[in-house]
């Protein structure tokens, strides 16, 4: 890849792009079955406007926190880092927990707004006299009280936003005060960046692409370290917001690997992914059950073709149109139904494990 064509790409462009998103990092309690979180229901309804970015820590590092290298508190200060709010729905221990790791790191903290119902303002509990009170010490309009109802929740919140930036009510795409260019040392800046990237080059491969946002750092003297992570982050945005689809769509053979997530997408387009799951002998995992979920999805639905020795994985693309054909079985286009069988496949395995 030309570096010159990079460097005009990053200098010319990139440089002068000017981001109107704010990226707001939500923390609360997960939703189930029987219930549904007010964290999930505020992310709802929060997301019909363009101009907020919001990510839940799960999102995006998922796959990295199966790596002995990192833990779920370095990931979620990285994230911190990368956001312009962080944004807490006290409503489960596990919020409780971050409330206090936020609290307690003074970068993080000053981008720290607290959700916390009404009924609880008086309480004088640990949470409300100890991380709550630091924080209205601090700026009050940092904490959010709201009745025990999601429109309320909203309202509230969306008051807060348009207060603290004035273009979020604008009908105006734009951002013109202080300097908010996203670098490329940034998820949102790497996101921004590889949109260039597919934008300037037709086809290009994921290697190149790779190289091309290192070869920037290089030339920027921008700290490599939290590379893997910043990148990685980035390509799962772009899942999450559909930009790669249609290169899933276009492509005559998907390869993936073994996080189910990864593999459902194609499926639910009608493709048949090659699938190459994460091994524990190799240390690309903490166990094997991407492999254990790979060949039960092989074995009992034959809509995927695993494939544990990557020395294969070339006979295995050439033969591909042969081993498609020659597998009988009906895609599953019924979300629906392929989520039910899949939940009796994962249901097995944690009976065989416990």
């Amino acid at each position: 890849m030309d570096k010159t064509i990079i460097e005009k790409i990053y200098n010319d462009v990139f440089l002068y792009i000017q981001h109107s998103n704010i990226d707001l990092f939500l923390c609360g309690g997960a939703s189930n079955k029987s219930y549904i979180s007010n964290r999930d229901e505020l992310r709802k309804r929060l997301e019909k406007d363009k101009k907020l970015s919001i990510f839940y820590p799960e999102d995006m590092f998922m796959e990295l926190l199966s790596r002995k290298k990192y833990d779920l508190f370095t990931l979620e200060n990285f994230l911190a880092e990368n956001s312009d709010l962080i944004m807490i729905v006290c409503e489960s221990p596990g919020s409780f927990t971050e409330l206090g790791a936020f609290t307690s790191n003074e970068k993080t903290r000053r981008k720290l707004v607290v959700l916390i119902q009404k009924k609880y303002k008086n309480d004088k509990s640990f949470i409300m006299q100890g991380p709550v009170r630091y924080i209205e010490k601090h700026d009050k309009k940092n904490v959010i009280y709201f009745n025990n109802d999601l429109d309320d929740m909203e309202k509230v919140v969306e008051g807060y936003l348009s207060s603290k930036y004035w273009f979020y009510r604008s009908k105006k795409y734009t951002r013109k005060y202080g300097n908010y260019t996203k670098e490329i040392n940034l998820i949102s800046g790497q996101f921004y960046f590889i949109l260039l990237l597919l934008y300037f080059f037709n086809k290009i491969e994921t290697k190149e692409m790779n190289e091309a946002i290192r070869y920037i750092y290089h030339e920027r003297r921008f700290e490599a370290n939290q590379f893997e992570i910043l990148y990685t982050a980035a390509l799962r945005r772009l899942y999450k917001e559909g930009m790669l689809i249609k290169n899933v769509e276009n492509a005559h053979i998907v390869i993936t690997h073994g996080g189910p997530a990864s593999f459902i997408m194609p499926l639910e387009m009608g493709k048949t992914p090659i699938v190459v799951p994460r091994q524990h002998q190799f240390e690309e995992h903490v166990n094997d059950h991407q492999v254990e979920f790979a060949r039960n999805v092989a074995e009992k639905m034959g809509t995927i073709i695993p494939v544990e020795d990557i020395t294969k994985l070339g006979e295995i693309i050439r033969n591909y149109d042969k081993i498609v054909a020659g597998m009988e079985h009906e895609m599953c286009s019924n979300n629906e139904k392929f989520c039910d069988e899949f939940q009796k496949i994962v249901d097995g395995i944690m009976k065989s494990k416990y």
